[in-house]
C-alpha cells in the first residue's frame, strides 16, 4: 500500500486577543531537570495506585520544588530545595514561536496550529551563593535575649517559619544552615534569632553543668540537662535544646538520648565573641590566645586554633613585613559577615582596609561570593593582581651585644622565600 505523505505545510493560526498571557522559556540545569523528572515520575506512580493525596502530602512536607524568593526590588533568584540560582536573560538570535496543537486548543476551529507567543529571549538559571545575611538583618530587632527582657523591651515585628522563607533568598536546605548560623529558634510560631550575650550566658551554663557533673563531652544526657539548664538557670527549653543538639552538639542517636559537644563549634563561637569584645583594635595575638584558652576551659583549650576563626580577624604587621620583638604579632576583629555581598564592593572593601594580602589571609573571605573553586579563581583573576617578592625566610634577630669591628671574612648569606601578594587591578 502507499504510504500516506507528510503534509508540505503547516497552517498556523494567531491566537485569539483574549488570550493574552505572556510566556517565557526556562532552560533548567541538568542537576534541576533530573529533580523535576523524578518528581513527575512520583507522581504519575501515585496517581496510578490512586493515592493522589501523597504528591500533596510530599508537596506540603518538602515546599515546592522551584521557588522565587525574595522581595519585590530583589534580583531575581530561582530556589530549587538544596541550591540557589540567579536568573538570566539570554537573548536568542533565532526567533522561536510557542504553539499549542489543534486537538489541544478548544479555541482553535480551523484545524491550525494556534501561536501563542513570539519568543525571543531565555531565561538562564546560574549558580549563586545563598542571601543569608538578610536572616540577620531581619530577625535583629525581634532577637530573644531571655525572659525576663521579654517583658521590658519594645516589641518589635516578628516573622514567622513561611515569612522568612519567602523574604531570604536562599533553598530550604541552605536556609536551615543559615538559621543555624545565626542562632535562630523557634518561639511561640515565630523565628526569633538568639543575641550573642544570652547565648553566651547559655552556653556558659552548659559548660558548668558538665563540669560540675564530670559528663563526658561525648556522651551527655540530653533530658536531664535540658531539665537542669531550665530549673537552675532558667534557659528556656526551646533554646538549650537547639544549644545541644543543633549549634554546639549533635545527637548520638534518633531519638536523641545522649548528645555529644562539638568542640569546633564552641571553641570558635567563643572566639569570635572574645574577638567582639577585646579586640576592636589591634591587641597582642599572645595574650589574646591566653584569654581564648581560659574562655573555653581546660577541656576544650587544645582544640584553640586561628584557623577556627578564619575570616573573622586581621594579623600585624601587614605583610610583606614581618614580626620582630620590638613588632610582634597582633590580631583585630575583621568579621566577614559585615563586608559587601556584591563581589566588585567586596573587593574594594577589602583591598581599602588593606592594600596588599597573602592568598591565605584572602580566601576565607570570598567563601560566601563564589559557590565554587573556579568562580573564586575567576574573582581574583577580574579584581586582583599578584605581586612576587622576597623576604628572609626567617625574621631578622635583634641582638643586643655591641656590633662587632669589620672583618674581611664575608658573613653568610641570608636565607630568602618568595612570597606573592595580592593587590587592587584597579587602585582603589
Amino acid at each position: 500500500m502507499p504510504t500516506a505523505e507528510a503534509p508540505s505545510s503547516i497552517h498556523l493560526v494567531t491566537a485569539s486577543s483574549s488570550d493574552s498571557n505572556e510566556y517565557h522559556l526556562l532552560q533548567l540545569p541538568d542537576e534541576v531537570l533530573a529533580e523535576v523528572e523524578e518528581k513527575q515520575r512520583r507522581q504519575t506512580t501515585a496517581k496510578r495506585k490512586g493515592r493522589d493525596d501523597e504528591g500533596d502530602a510530599e508537596e506540603e512536607e518538602e515546599g515546592h520544588l522551584l521557588t522565587i524568593n525574595g522581595r519585590h526590588g530583589d534580583e531575581a533568584v530561582i530556589c530549587t530545595r538544596s541550591r540557589t540560582y540567579a536568573l538570566r536573560q539570554i537573548t536568542q538570535s533565532n526567533t522561536l514561536l510557542l504553539c499549542s496543537l489543534p486537538s489541544l486548543d478548544p479555541i482553535d476551529e480551523s484545524g491550525g496550529v494556534v501561536v501563542r507567543s513570539n519568543v525571543s529571549d531565555m531565561l538562564e538559571m546560574v549558580p549563586v551563593m545563598p542571601r543569608l545575611q538578610r536572616i540577620g538583618t531581619l530577625l535583629h530587632e525581634s532577637r530573644f535575649e531571655g525572659e525576663e527582657e521579654e517583658e521590658t523591651q519594645v516589641k518589635a515585628r516578628l516573622y514567622t517559619p513561611t515569612e522568612v522563607r519567602s523574604i531570604v533568598q536562599t533553598s530550604t536546605h541552605e536556609l536551615q544552615t543559615g538559621l543555624d548560623s545565626h542562632h535562630v529558634v523557634l518561639l511561640d510560631g515565630f523565628y526569633r534569632m538568639v543575641s550573642r550575650d544570652y547565648l553566651f550566658l547559655a552556653l556558659e551554663s552548659l559548660l558548668n553543668h558538665v563540669d560540675l557533673h564530670a559528663y563526658q563531652p561525648t556522651s551527655i544526657p540530653l533530658t536531664a540537662t535540658l531539665e537542669a539548664l531550665a530549673a537552675e538557670h532558667e534557659i528556656r527549653n526551646e533554646v538549650a535544646y537547639a544549644l545541644l543538639t543543633r549549634w554546639f552538639g549533635k545527637p548520638l542517636s534518633e531519638p536523641p538520648a545522649h548528645v555529644a559537644l562539638d568542640s569546633d563549634a564552641i571553641v570558635r563561637f567563643l572566639g569570635k565573641r572574645l574577638l567582639a569584645v577585646d579586640a576592636r583594635q589591634p591587641v597582642l595575638l599572645e595574650e589574646w590566645q591566653d584569654k581564648w584558652k581560659k574562655s573555653v576551659g581546660q577541656t576544650f583549650a587544645e582544640h584553640v586554633d586561628l584557623s577556627k576563626i578564619k575570616g573573622e580577624f586581621l594579623l600585624f604587621p601587614t605583610p610583606p613585613s614581618q614580626p620582630t620583638s620590638a613588632q610582634p604579632l597582633r590580631i583585630q576583629y575583621y568579621p566577614k559577615d559585615t563586608l559587601p555581598l556584591d563581589p566588585a564592593q567586596r573587593f574594594q572593601d577589602l583591598f581599602l582596609t588593606r592594600s596588599q594580602w597573602l592568598l591565605d589571609d584572602l580566601l576565607p573571605y570570598l567563601d560566601d561570593v563564589a559557590v565554587d573553586k573556579k568562580k573564586r579563581d575567576a574573582l581574583l583573576l577580574k579584581f586582583a593582581r599578584t605581586n612576587r617578592i622576597k623576604v628572609p625566610a626567617a625574621p631578622p634577630v635583634e641582638s643586643t651585644k655591641p656590633p662587632a669591628k669589620k672583618s674581611k671574612v664575608t658573613s653568610q648569606a641570608i636565607e630568602m622565600k618568595e612570597l606573592t601578594l595580592y593587590s587592587a587591578r584597579v587602585r582603589c
